[in-house]
């Protein structure tokens, strides 16, 4: 539960600092659009993969790297001073949100055992 909310607050706190940051650089409205876009395209794509992966190899390794992947996101975004910077610091924010939550909520769902977890989808 720390780390959802760690990782919520952090993602959703500078979502609204990236567009700031953005029209400073000079941004258009379709590069607006297009540094929104890069949050999610990344995670749209890796969706699958990563929850794939989770089932194969585990949660833990995936939380550690979502985790370790936010903190070097928002020192991208403090760092940038060109658009595609920004823009990649975004999609690398969505990226590590991604992770976090996907491993998070696999180690919530396997926390209970089997048999409560079937008749809990029962009810």
């Amino acid at each position: 539960m720390v780390a959802t909310a760690a990782s919520q607050l952090v993602v959703f706190a500078l979502r609204p600092v990236l567009t700031y940051q953005a029209l400073s650089l000079h941004a258009s409205t379709a590069q607006l659009g297009l540094l929104v876009t890069s949050f999610s395209v990344v995670s749209l794509v890796a969706a699958i993969p990563v929850g794939r992966g989770i089932d194969r190899r585990g949660e833990r390794g995936y939380l550690l790297a979502g985790a370790a992947m936010l903190p070097f996101a928002v020192l991208g975004m403090l760092a940038a001073d060109r658009l595609e910077l920004l823009m990649a610091a975004s999609a690398a924010l969505g990226l590590g949100q991604l992770l976090t939550m996907i491993a998070c909520q696999t180690i919530i769902a396997n926390g209970r055992e089997a048999g409560r977890r079937l008749s809990a989808g029962r009810r």
